[in-house]
C-alpha cells in the first residue's frame, strides 16, 4: 500500500483572506513610500522658490517702477498736457509694489530681514512716496513746476530703495539657505523612513508572491475543472434533450401507425399505412446516422463513403421518404435539375441524404401551406482543392437550392446559421444551443465535405438556402444526351408564382413551349373557335377550379387537350378526366414519363 504524505495546510478561506491582507499591505506601503518621497521633493522646491522669487522679485520691481516713474516725469512737457490720469497710473504702479511687499506672507518674511531694518526702510520709502502723491495731483492739473520737485524726491529715495533691495536679497538668500538645511534634514529622515517602508514592502512582496502563486494555481485548476465538468454536463444534457425532442415526433407517429394497423380491413389503406411506416423508419434511421456523424465531425474522424450514382435519383429518393412530412404540413414540393449538370457524380450520397433530410425537416414548419422548390445546377463558385474528398477525381461545384414561400426563419435560427464553423469560439455545442441538432449537423457536415451554406430569409419572400458543394466527376461513365424537346406545348394552371416558375423550368427540356394560364384564359379558349395553343394542360391548384373553370375543361378535352392533374385535384374533383396523376413531391422523373407519351 503506497504511503501518502499528508501536509497540513490552512483552511482555504483563511488562506484566501491572508492573501487579501498581504496584497492590501503591499499596496498601502507602496503608496505611502512614494507619497513621502514625492511630498519631500515638492515641498523643498516650493519653499525655496516662494522666498527667492516672491521677495526678491517684488523688491526689484519696486526699484524698476521707481525709475520708470522718474523717467516718465522727467520727459513731460506742455505738449503732454493734460495727462488724463497717466501720472496717477505710473504712480499706482509704484505703490502696488509697496502693497505687495508689506502684506501677506512676503511681508512676514521681510519683517525678519536684518532685524527689522528692511521694514523701517520700507516705511520711509512709503512715506516719501505718499508725499509725492500731492505733487502728482498738481501735475495732473497741468502745473509743470512740480516736475523738479518730484524728480528731486525720487532721486533722494534712490539710495534708500537700493539699500532695501540689497537687504531683501541678503535676507532671502539667508532664508533660503536656512530652509534648505532644514528641509534637507527632513528629507533625509523621510528617505530613511521610505527605505524602511520599501524594505518591509519587499519582504511582503516575496511572501505574497509565493502565496499568490500557489493560490492562483489552485484556484485556476479548480475553476477550470469545475467549468469543464459543468460545461460537459450541460452540453450532454442539452444535446440529449434536443435529440429526444427531434426523435419523439417520428417515434410517436410510428407507434400510432403501427397500433392502428390491425383495424385496417382495406388492403389499400393497410398498404399505404405500411409504406408510410417504412418511410418514417427510413427517416428515423437517417436522423440516428446524423447524430453519429455529428460526433465524428466534432472529433475530426469523419470519413466519406464515395460512390458514383445519379444525383437526381438520390434527391428524389430523399424527397419520397419525406412525403409524409410534406403532407402533414400541407406543403407542395417540386424538384428540378439543370440539364447541363452531369448525370453521374461521385459523392457520399448517404451524407447528402442526411443533409437534405435534416434541412428540410427543420425549415418545413415555417413553410406550412405553401410551396417548396429544390433546384440542382452547376455552381458559379470556383472549385476549391477538395479532390481528396472525391478520391482524387476531377471535381466541380454543384449548387442545391431549397426555396419556400413560407414566413421565414426566426432570427435566432438565422443568427445560429451565420456562425462561422471555422472559428474555434463557435463550438458545436454552442451552435446546437442556437439552432438545434438537425441544422447544426447540416451546417457542419456541408463544411466538412468542403462545401458552403448560404441563405436568405424574410417574412415577405420566405426562405432560400444555397448549398454549394464539390462533387467528383466520373470520367469513365458515358455521357447522357440531353432530352430533345417534343414538338408540342403544355399549359399550367396554378396560382403560386414560385411553384409555377419551378414547374415551367422543369418542363422546358421536354416541350417546345411551356406557358402558364389563368382561369380567364381557359374560359376564353372555350369561346374561341381557333386552335388551342397547347396539347396538354396541368392542373395543380384545386382552388383554381371554380364552376366556370371546370365547365371549360370539357370543351378543351373535346378539342384534343390532354388533362394532367395533381393528386389533391384528382381526389377532390373525381369528374375530371385526367390521363395522368402527379403525386407530391413532383420530380423530374414523373414529368419525363408523361412528356414522352
Amino acid at each position: 500500500m503506497p504511503i501518502i504524505n499528508r501536509t497540513k495546510t490552512w483552511h482555504p478561506r483563511v488562506h484566501r483572506w491572508l492573501t487579501y491582507v498581504l496584497v492590501f499591505s503591499v499596496v498601502t506601503l507602496s503608496v505611502i513610500a512614494f507619497t513621502l518621497i514625492s511630498m519631500s521633493s515638492n515641498s523643498s522646491r516650493l519653499n525655496a522658490r516662494q522666498v527667492f522669487e516672491s521677495s526678491r522679485w517684488n523688491a526689484l520691481q519696486l526699484q524698476l517702477q521707481t525709475y520708470r516713474l522718474l523717467d516718465y516725469v522727467s520727459e513731460l512737457s506742455n505738449q503732454d498736457m493734460p495727462l488724463n490720469g497717466d501720472g496717477y497710473f505710473q504712480y499706482d504702479l509704484v505703490m502696488s509694489r509697496i502693497d505687495l511687499l508689506r502684506q501677506g506672507e512676503i511681508g512676514n518674511h521681510i519683517r525678519n530681514f536684518s532685524n527689522g531694518r528692511a521694514v523701517r526702510l520700507l516705511n520711509i520709502i512709503t512715506g516719501e512716496l505718499e508725499l509725492i502723491s500731492l505733487n502728482i495731483e498738481h501735475l495732473e492739473q497741468g502745473q509743470l513746476d512740480q516736475i523738479p520737485i518730484i524728480v528731486q524726491r525720487l532721486r533722494s529715495l534712490d539710495s534708500q530703495i537700493t539699500d532695501f533691495v540689497v537687504i531683501v536679497n541678503q535676507g532671502a538668500n539667508n532664508y533660503v539657505t536656512e530652509q534648505r538645511t532644514l528641509l534637507k534634514n527632513q528629507l533625509n529622515k523621510t528617505q530613511n523612513v521610505a527605505l524602511g517602508l520599501l524594505a518591509a514592502m519587499l519582504l511582503l512582496v516575496l511572501v505574497a508572491l509565493k502565496v499568490l502563486r500557489e493560490q492562483r494555481i489552485i484556484f485556476t485548476r479548480n475553476k477550470n475543472l469545475e467549468a469543464r465538468v459543468k460545461a460537459v454536463q450541460d452540453e450532454k444534457t442539452e444535446v440529449i434533450a434536443r435529440i429526444a425532442n427531434e426523435l419523439r415526433p417520428s417515434i410517436t407517429s410510428m407507434v400510432g401507425l403501427s397500433s392502428g394497423a390491425h383495424i385496417d380491413s382495406d388492403i389499400g389503406a393497410l398498404t399505404k399505412r405500411l409504406r408510410t411506416t417504412a418511410d418514417m423508419s427510413s427517416h428515423l434511421l437517417t436522423q440516428i446516422d446524423s447524430y453519429q456523424d455529428l460526433s465524428q465531425i466534432e472529433s475530426n474522424q469523419l470519413v466519406l463513403n464515395l460512390s458514383s450514382a445519379k444525383l437526381n435519383t438520390h434527391i428524389e429518393d430523399t424527397l419520397s421518404t419525406l412525403s409524409n412530412v410534406f403532407h402533414s404540413h400541407h406543403v407542395r414540393v417540386i424538384n428540378t435539375i439543370d440539364s447541363s449538370l452531369s448525370t453521374f457524380l461521385v459523392f457520399d450520397y448517404d451524407r447528402l441524404n442526411e443533409v437534405l433530410t435534416n434541412l428540410i425537416t427543420q425549415i418545413i414548419p415555417y413553410a406550412q401551406r405553401s410551396s417548396l422548390v429544390l433546384h440542382t445546377r452547376p455552381s458559379t463558385l470556383p472549385t476549391a482543392d477538395f479532390s481528396s474528398h472525391q478520391g482524387g477525381l476531377p471535381q466541380k461545384m454543384v449548387q442545391i437550392t431549397v426555396r419556400d414561400g413560407g414566413t421565414g426563419l426566426p432570427s435566432s435560427l438565422q443568427s445560429g446559421l451565420r456562425l462561422n464553423p471555422h472559428n474555434p469560439i463557435n463550438t458545436i455545442s454552442k451552435q446546437i444551443h442556437e439552432i438545434g441538432v438537425g441544422l447544426t449537423l447540416c451546417h457542419r457536415l456541408i463544411v466538412a465535405m468542403g462545401g458552403e451554406l448560404h441563405f436568405s430569409s424574410s417574412a415577405e419572400s420566405g426562405t432560400e438556402i444555397w448549398i454549394n458543394i464539390p462533387m467528383g466527376i466520373n470520367t469513365s461513365s458515358k455521357a447522357v444526351k440531353a432530352p430533345v424537346p417534343a414538338d408540342k406545348s403544355i399549359a399550367i394552371l396554378d396560382s403560386d408564382p414560385l411553384f409555377s416558375r419551378a414547374l415551367v423550368q422543369a418542363l422546358e427540356p421536354y416541350y417546345q413551349n411551356v406557358i402558364s394560364v389563368t382561369q380567364t384564359q381557359l374560359q376564353d379558349y372555350t369561346n374561341d373557335q381557333d386552335t388551342v395553343d397547347f396539347e396538354q394542360l396541368i392542373i395543380m391548384d384545386k382552388n383554381q377550379l371554380d364552376p366556370g373553370t371546370r365547365s371549360a375543361l370539357g370543351p378543351l378535352t373535346q378539342r384534343g387537350v390532354t388533362l394532367i392533374a395533381s393528386i389533391d385535384v384528382a381526389d377532390q374533383f373525381t369528374d375530371i378526366d385526367a390521363h395522368h396523376i402527379l403525386d407530391y413531391p413532383i420530380t423530374q422523373t414523373q414529368l419525363q414519363q408523361f412528356s414522352t407519351q
